[in-house]
């Protein structure tokens, strides 16, 4: 697909993927989605000088499809500004649309604007709270019912109807910044750079976190232009494991006033898309393993809530830090805060043996710089979010909380982790405790057992042999 920013797929490596292929190739085909924009360039040019207010003289351009850009969840169309007059200076801007096919629209109709809503409304309490953080300017966004809204914010009618919500974006240009990713290899050994980075970050954090919140969830932004914390908590492994089939636990307008529902949720998620992620095992063995897992995350829960903390206060927090995306972002529980575990170069299941000291020494040089930095934002007093932190570190805590925002890493954080907190897994513990995930595992483990034969033959019918997809 000309928008898809993967490369072609072979049958072997399919096989040893986690993921489910055949979700993902029903998905190519609906990256259609690329054409349908294309084919509304038009309405899109005429959107963006609604917004930007601009005159008939003015011309505005979609970009090439080949300079689209395509995340995870959205779809950047770049377009650039040509004044009508001779003195004017030529504007980019990006127009920036979430892609229904990854976020569950299909199944669950209206996630789309869900999170359109969330992120203006995260936008606008940023902008409100938090001047100190550098985000782009957000000029404009339309949800899927043709609203369109103006920003700073207030209903702004086009009569135009794109059929996509999106967003009306300052462009970043490299005059202004890089992308953390593209500089990450070569600058995370500057010790220059890398201090540079800790302030940053620690500042981020420290800045989201500075106003407590009453309850657990998602700003919105709503029709008559408010913006209230009224949304279910949307941290981006929600959206993945419901678009991978997971049934949902939380209605888009639940919020939790209290820890202990919101980790009961959570982890009926993770239950959920384990029964409906048909490659989730290889064998009864793999099985067995990740319904113990399970089972003990539900058992040792208690252990990791704060009696203190338990109704709040909650804290506004990034859900999805990684080197190239700080989006995401929720009221949760401060214990859920923790060092960027990225910062060493390795991945969350990764953090073991000499890797797990070698991220343990950048940790303690990260928490050196928060604590000054949280030092210096209360006054001289007591950083507590830098105490939190540490004692989630020392506890084990913050593997509990990793696994609450996993989506394929819960089974490895919970072996190398939590369970030798308690008792080392092996085949006998993971046999008597996968009993306790829930009635007849036995049965349930067949199923699971029998899902991944089925899946692999599927699998199979999708190749032919030798081929691969794209």
């Amino acid at each position: 697909m000309p928008c898809d920013h993967r490369g072609p797929i072979t049958l072997s490596s399919a096989l040893r993927k986690n993921a489910d292929v055949i979700i993902q190739a029903a998905h190519l085909a609906a990256a259609e989605f690329c054409q349908v924009l294309w084919d509304c360039r038009g309405t899109i040019e005429s959107l963006v000088k609604h917004h930007l207010c601009l005159s008939d003289r003015d011309s505005c351009t979609v970009a090439p499809r080949n300079r689209w850009i395509r995340g995870g969840f959205n779809i950047c169309v770049p377009v650039e500004i040509r004044p009508g007059s001779a003195h004017g200076v030529r504007r980019k801007f990006m127009f920036r649309c979430p892609m229904p096919h990854k976020l569950a629209e299909a199944t669950y109709p209206g996630t789309v604007d869900e999170k359109l809503s969330c992120e203006a409304g995260t936008y606008a309490w940023m902008q409100d709270w938090c001047p100190d953080v550098r985000i782009p300017h957000l000029y404009g966004f339309g949800f899927s019912d043709h609203r369109s809204t103006l920003s700073r914010y207030a209903a702004h009618p086009s009569g135009l109807q794109l059929p996509a919500a999106y967003m009306l974006l300052e462009y970043i240009g490299p005059d202004t910044g890089r992308m953390l990713s593209d500089t990450w290899r070569e600058g995370r050994t500057d010790k220059t750079k890398q201090q540079t980075l800790f302030r940053g970050l620690a500042r981020l954090i420290l800045s989201l976190a500075r106003v407590p919140q009453p309850r657990i969830g998602s700003f919105r932004f709503n029709a008559d232009s408010t913006v209230t914390l009224t949304n279910r908590p949307l941290p981006c492994c929600v959206p993945i494991l419901e678009n991978g089939g997971a049934p949902r636990t939380m209605p888009p307008d639940e919020t939790y006033g209290r820890t202990e529902p919101f980790i009961a949720d959570m982890l009926a998620l993770l239950d959920g898309s384990f029964l409906a992620h048909r490659n989730a095992v290889f064998d009864a063995a793999d099985c067995r393993g990740q319904m113990a897992a399970r089972a003990l995350l539900r058992t040792v829960s208690h252990f990791y809530l704060s009696p203190e903390r338990r109704a709040g206060p909650f804290h506004v927090q990034m859900t999805d830090v990684h080197a190239s995306n700080i989006l995401w972002i929720c009221s949760l529980p401060a214990d859920m805060i923790s060092v960027p575990y990225w910062l060493t170069g390795r991945g969350i299941d990764q953090l073991v043996g000499d890797d797990l000291a070698q991220f343990d020494l950048v940790r303690q040089a990260f928490m050196e710089v928060l604590e000054e930095e949280e030092s210096v934002m209360a006054g001289g007093g007591t950083p507590t979010l830098a105490r939190i932190m540490s004692e989630s570190w020392e506890s084990g805590a913050v593997w509990f909380w990793h696994c609450l925002k996993s989506v394929d890493a819960a089974f490895d954080l919970v072996a190398d982790h939590v369970s030798p907190k308690y008792c080392p897994f092996s085949c006998k513990v993971e046999e008597v405790l996968s009993e306790y995930w829930c009635q007849g595992s036995a049965a349930a483990a067949e199923r699971k057992v029998a899902d991944n034969e089925k899946y692999e033959r599927e699998l199979g019918s999708l190749f032919q042999t030798g081929d691969s997809i794209r």
